[in-house]
């Protein structure tokens, strides 16, 4: 919930309409662009340094001697740095603030980038890798936090949305961007270059942000701040956490985690097997199945932006955040989980992969639900249960991702029937819709 006394300036302002009132809005609608508009970047930037990896890889191994299996220890030692700490990362923004968090943060992972380039042995790169998950671990949660501190309910679809973009923006960038700069200098200067960026950005957030509107914009810290400023009294963080076995006792939390796992794990398979199942299932030639690939991941940014707008345009006429989110979101995961299952059954690579990017683009309308919800649940407590929730998706990865592998393999062993790929990821969305149905935004998260 945003702060009241916030939310009641706000308010005042728009209903009496004079010249000071119309600067104030102004104003704040100015900085929340600009607080907007530096998630983006932040999210961009980490992507940005996490993917770079991809594009260096064999000139690494070819470096240092090392193997396709020893470089993947390379993600798995990043993905459990960044599953570790998800709630700790949360927590340090409740404690210290997102204003020292972020900034924190994104200089620690620029310095683990430049300690990557200067590493010459598997085992120092699978530690500084690790390190390199653990500081990126907190961006979600903490960005979470800010969504909460500075926007209102019925924006907040739309800013997730734009996060979500940022992300895959700074994916592809850093794709493109490597592979064009490595023409011009090896891998280790590349990386020392991409640490600037994450310096860069600190500065910038630290120097621009405050912990909210009020604050930014010179009327004092609201009567219900949940982050501490200079000279503020400690006692007001006394809301920095929530308990396990309170966490445990909310169905409508652990509905939310549960659903990211399920939904993480449907759409995996666009980012690891996909290509895969058009070369075996349609004989597609290797050059291609990439490129069709790629039809799902942008119609994952439309999607994203498009379930923004909706649920903020619901929330505004319906004022339900039930139907804005949950509805919006179970049936979104539903119909995707559905038309999987009609791409199975198409008769032509084109066919399928179309289908599947279709399913792509109404899957991206749960991703800033699913946002959106946390901030809701979570109130002053949303980097934590962010956290949590990203968890989930983060066991996606590690746990079911290697297991249909194993399916995979089975299928080329006996020649079995390759639709059986898609129709474990549609399954994987039902459950995910099924999820929806237990998580109610209305009910705050409050802890004692």
């Amino acid at each position: 919930m945003q702060h009241d006394s916030a939310r009641l300036r706000e308010d005042i302002a728009e209903q009496s309409q004079d010249d000071s009132s119309l600067e104030y809005l102004r104003r704040l609608r100015a900085a929340r662009r600009v607080v907007l508009l530096l998630l983006g970047l932040a999210a961009a930037s980490a992507y940005l340094t996490r993917h770079c990896l991809a594009v260096a890889n064999t000139t690494m191994q070819a470096e240092l001697g090392i193997n396709n299996e020893q470089f993947g220890y390379l993600y798995s030692a990043f993905s459990l740095g960044y599953l570790v700490f998800q709630v700790p990362g949360g927590w340090l923004g409740q404690r210290l603030g997102t204003r020292i968090t972020m900034p924190l943060l994104s200089v620690l992972w620029s310095v683990v980038t430049v300690a990557t380039a200067l590493m010459t042995s598997l085992s120092a790169l699978v530690t500084v890798r690790f390190a390199f998950g653990c500081a990126q671990g907190g961006l979600i949660p903490n960005q979470a936090k800010v969504i909460n501190d500075w926007f209102p309910q019925e924006n907040r679809g739309t800013v997730s949305s734009v996060i979500v973009m940022a992300m895959s923006v700074g994916s592809v960038a850093s794709l493109w961007l490597t592979s064009w700069l490595m023409n011009y200098a090896d891998w280790r200067t590349v990386f020392h270059g991409y640490s600037l960026v994450g310096v860069v950005w600190a500065i910038m957030f630290y120097s621009y942000f405050r912990a909210t509107p009020e604050e930014r914009l010179g009327y004092g810290d609201p009567l219900n701040s949940s982050e501490p400023s200079i000279g503020q009294p400690k006692e007001i963080t006394r809301h920095n956490g929530i308990a396990t076995r309170e966490l445990v006792a909310s169905p409508g939390l652990w509905g939310l985690v549960i659903q990211s796992l399920f939904k993480a794990a449907g759409f995996n398979l666009f980012v690891t097997y996909f290509p895969a199942f058009l070369e075996y299932a349609y004989k597609t030639p290797a050059e291609e199945t990439g490129n069709m690939t790629t039809w799902s991941l942008a119609a994952l940014i439309i999607g994203s932006f498009i379930g923004g707008r909706l649920i903020d345009t619901l929330q505004r006429r319906t004022g339900n955040k039930r139907i804005s989110r949950s509805v919006v979101a179970g049936l979104s995961m539903f119909l995707t989980g559905t038309l999987m299952f009609v791409a199975a059954f198409a008769s032509t690579d084109f066919q399928s992969a179309a289908i599947m990017a279709t399913a792509a683009l109404v899957s991206g309308a749960a991703l800033p639900c699913t946002w959106a919800a946390a901030i809701d649940v979570g109130g002053r407590n949303s980097a934590i249960v962010m956290g949590y929730i990203n968890i989930g998706a983060c066991l996606a990865g590690v746990v079911i991702t290697p297991a249909v592998g194993r399916l995979i393999d089975w299928i080329k062993e006996t020649d079995g029937d390759w639709r059986l790929v898609i129709f474990v990821h549609a399954v994987f969305h039902f459950l995910a819709a099924a999820c929806w149905l237990i998580i109610d935004p209305r009910r705050e998260y409050k802890d004692h």
